[in-house]
């Protein structure tokens, strides 16, 4: 059996990032934490790494959102869209979408587009960005 362990995101300005995705989002700080050392090394490929990494949990499932803030290396962003290769967002069922669409935009979250309903009509979906761009998918569904 294969499942989804976790979301790994690599922040900028890791309090704006939690702030967003607990206050927010409603996702809960599991172990915020200094990483270094050579099984980092080792496995990031990169020498001498010290990164914070921040687990989230949603409480309902296994699937963790993971923040990593390394203070030994600096990376570039590459604004993810749905049209580039490779990862480009991930997607969040969420209780009451039309709520947390109103929640969001109080806090200055940019929104692709309104609610919209799925063609099947099983779902209101959105895709909106985190304070650093990322893009995310937020679903409700709808029975």
């Amino acid at each position: 059996m294969i499942k989804v362990r976790h979301v790994g995101i690599t922040v900028d300005n890791l309090d704006k990032m939690l702030s967003f995705y607990s206050t927010i989002l409603g996702f809960n700080e599991q172990k915020i934490k200094l990483e270094q050392g050579e099984y980092i090394d080792n496995f990031s490929s990169l020498k001498n790494v010290q990164v914070t990494t921040a687990k989230l949990s949603n409480g309902h499932s296994e699937v963790l959102v993971e923040l990593l803030k390394y203070h030994s290396h600096k990376g570039t962003y590459n604004k993810s869209e749905l049209i580039n290769r490779g990862i480009t967002h991930f997607a969040l069922t969420v209780g009451n979408l039309s709520l947390l669409y109103e929640k969001c935009i109080k806090a200055g979250i940019k929104f692709n587009s309104t609610l919209q309903r799925a063609p099947d009509g099983k779902a209101l979906v959105t895709f909106c960005r985190d304070p650093e761009d990322n893009l995310l998918e937020l679903v409700e569904v709808i029975n």
